[in-house]
């Protein structure tokens, strides 16, 4: 499992990366997976990519796309090992993931709460407003390796 930074002042952690490269990944039609970090990479895009789809919905306020966002991380991850999950129906997980299960059930969980609040904070900035708002949104019927949450 790759960890998250619990101090917001340390170096990047992977929920980071994600954020950062989402604009480019999303583009992608293939992607090599070489270890797990590419895996929760894959994990992580296609979760802002729903992100985005429900922040379209609710437009620029602040308070319904903490709601949407917030009911969204709520929302139970279906079964690992259910080929109802996307990573697994398209191959990114071997069936093979044994007594494991619960436990990457609750890292993505976390990392999903943890990208979520990010995202808000990045597209909801005090700072400069909802500026970098509408250049996010204007990807989110993009599909990340033909993927999208399920």
């Amino acid at each position: 499992m790759l960890p998250l930074r619990p101090d917001l002042n340390e170096e990047e952690d992977i929920v980071d990366e994600a954020l950062i490269s989402f604009r480019s990944n999303i583009y992608f039609q293939n992607y090599e997976i070489k270890s797990s970090a590419d895996r929760t990479l894959v994990y992580l895009t296609v979760v802002i990519s729903k992100c985005l789809a429900l922040l379209n919905e609710v437009g620029e306020n602040e308070e319904k796309a903490k709601k949407a966002l917030g009911a969204f991380c709520h929302e139970p991850i279906p079964p690992i090992s259910s080929s109802k999950f996307f990573l697994k129906s398209s191959g990114l997980i071997s069936s093979e993931i044994g007594g494991k299960e619960q436990t990457l059930s609750k890292y993505l969980k976390e990392i999903r709460e943890v990208l979520v609040q990010r995202l808000l904070d990045k597209l909801y900035n005090p700072e400069w407003g909802t500026i970098d708002l509408k250049f996010w949104l204007g990807l989110y019927k993009k599909r990340f390796l033909k993927m999208e949450w399920s």
